[in-house]
């Protein structure tokens, strides 16, 4: 996934024509392994950076580039997540979203773990 990733960023770098294109998409790469932080730490300097040079066309491209990645980033996690659980792959998002509301940052652990458990209490072994 990660490098999936690097190859999304670095091709909508090159495409919106970025600079250092192969290396900020490696550092994405890199970063990514952090969660929550890792892409967002390169692209919010970018971001801030041309909005103060006022290119607001390439704000809006990088900031589509970047949902882009977090949405593709989150529906294969999901995905290779519940191939795994064996549960299905929109339970896994809902009870990682639930389990983060209720429990915070230990909620994503423990929303999937919970669903888990009541799958097999519903279903059996």
């Amino acid at each position: 996934m990660i490098i999936l990733s690097a190859c999304i960023i670095i091709l909508g770098f090159k495409v919106l024509q970025i600079h250092n294109s192969i290396f900020l998409g490696i550092l994405c790469a890199v970063l990514d392994i952090l969660p929550f932080v890792g892409t967002t730490i390169v692209f919010i300097p970018i971001i801030i950076y041309n909005i103060v040079m006022k290119r607001y066309l390439l704000v809006f491209g990088l900031i589509a580039l970047y949902l882009l990645e977090r949405l593709t980033r989150e529906i294969l996690e999901a995905k290779f997540l519940s191939n795994k659980l064996a549960i299905h792959p929109l339970i896994v998002i809902i009870s990682i979203y639930v389990g983060v509301k209720m429990f915070g940052f230990i909620g994503i652990i423990s929303g999937p773990i919970y669903s888990i458990i009541a799958k097999d209490m519903i279903y059996g072994s």
